[in-house]
């Protein structure tokens, strides 16, 4: 050491601080960069985004240790916020993680390949970095620097906007007609477009709420409304006037729409699911025929004859009065749940791998998956499943017109 002098110490690299965006405008995705989807895009949803191996999630992934329901992001004021909900655990940045907040280009860990990267694709409104400046004068120069500049942008403001006030004013009309004109067309000839967000088939009935998109599982029908769970296992009840407004949507499940019940017409009118009377002798020939249509579903070609096995096994079931005829003929009964898992596990499959054909850009494969299910389902056009099968169709026609499928 100098007498007189201190010396100045040594700056210490620091690692620069993790960039925080505000969510009031920005919106997020995931890049898949290694594993089975590699390469794919997830655009995160506006509230929460379920991130797994189940076809009900968000963002699918198809690595089979990932768990059915591994992480969620969620939305809120201060940013982007991942909770882990899997015991297998989710890693930010090489680091277990819990609830953390997420940075723009953080890399999430899942199972033993995936990786994904958070990416923000707006611009940031703060940062927690240093703010960068440009050079100022000291003192009085800075002063007379600024009494200079600020007169001379005003002038510069107005001249340009009397300049080109004209220019302005004639782009405003153009827009003007231009938005009426494509709004009367599209009142005229509205149009089905294939959509990024494609309904997904679950198990189970579900609920999406609007705005937000979160997904609810659909557990009993109450007077007062739909008790539902979430992807946490909380549960609420939804109430019939948010459905019947459009506050939120209700989407029926496989299960619902495989596993009808068809009931006497006088207590329960409505096609399918009716039937004139109850009458032991035919339900002894539904049950013969529906043994028939599964033993023909097994040939390659006849996969519509599954789909017919289940409804005419439920059709005898009525005519008997319900399932405690089937106690005494075990054999029959063992078929007919044998046809209803095996109808529900290839409706699933078959739609699950269009969805996958469809979201990895190949139209053709995904529109052949499609026709499968709408001749699996025959002329039933009421059912659930056919009706999203028909909108999957219409909108990939709308999308690729120049292809002939």
């Amino acid at each position: 050491m100098i007498f007189g002098k201190k010396e100045k110490p040594k700056e210490v690299a620091k690692e620069p601080p993790r960039q925080v965006v505000s969510t009031t405008a920005a919106r997020a995705h995931l890049e898949c960069t290694a594993g089975p989807e590699k390469g794919q895009t997830f655009r995160c949803a506006p509230a929460a985004t379920v991130v797994g191996r189940d076809v009900s999630c968000d963002v699918v992934l198809t690595e089979t240790v990932i768990s059915r329901q591994h992480c969620r992001i969620d939305r809120q004021p201060d940013g982007w916020v991942l909770k882990n909900l899997s015991s297998n655990g989710t890693l930010v940045n090489r680091k277990p993680a819990d609830e953390v907040l997420l940075a723009d280009a953080d890399e999430i860990r899942l199972g033993a390949k995936t990786r994904l990267k958070f990416v923000v694709e707006a611009v940031a409104t703060f940062t927690s970095g240093r703010p960068q400046f440009r050079a100022r004068a000291t003192g009085q120069e800075d002063e007379q620097a600024d009494e200079k500049q600020e007169p001379a942008a005003e002038q510069a403001k107005v001249s340009l906007f009397k300049r080109r006030k004209g220019l302005f004013i004639g782009l405003g009309a153009y827009l003007l007609i231009v938005v009426v004109i494509a709004a009367a067309l599209a009142f005229r000839n509205p149009t089905v477009t294939a959509s990024d967000d494609i309904p997904v088939l679950t198990e189970e009935d579900t609920i999406t709420l609007l705005p937000g998109g979160e997904r609810l599982t659909v557990v009993r029908t109450d007077p007062d409304g739909y008790y539902v769970a979430d992807a946490n296992g909380q549960h609420r009840t939804i109430p019939l006037a948010d459905v019947n407004s459009g506050k939120a949507v209700l989407r029926r499940g496989i299960r619902k729409a495989l596993e009808v019940r068809f009931e006497l017409k006088k207590d329960h009118p409505g096609y399918p699911y009716t039937i004139d009377e109850r009458n032991e002798g035919l339900g002894a020939l539904c049950k013969q025929q529906a043994k028939e249509n599964y033993a023909m579903s097994k040939l390659p070609g006849k996969e519509a004859y599954l789909f017919a096995a289940v409804r005419t096994f439920q059709k005898s079931l009525a005519y008997y009065g319900g399932r405690t005829a089937f106690v005494e003929d075990p054999a029959s009964e063992r078929i007919r749940l044998e046809a209803l898992k095996e109808l529900r596990d290839k409706v699933k499959g078959t739609y699950d791998a269009a969805v996958m054909y469809e979201r990895a850009g190949d139209p053709k494969q995904a529109m052949k998956k499609y026709k499968i299910l709408i001749e699996m389902l025959g002329a039933e056009r009421d059912n659930s499943i056919h009706e999203n099968v028909s909108r999957r169709i219409t909108a990939l026609k709308a999308k690729y017109k120049d292809i002939k499928f």
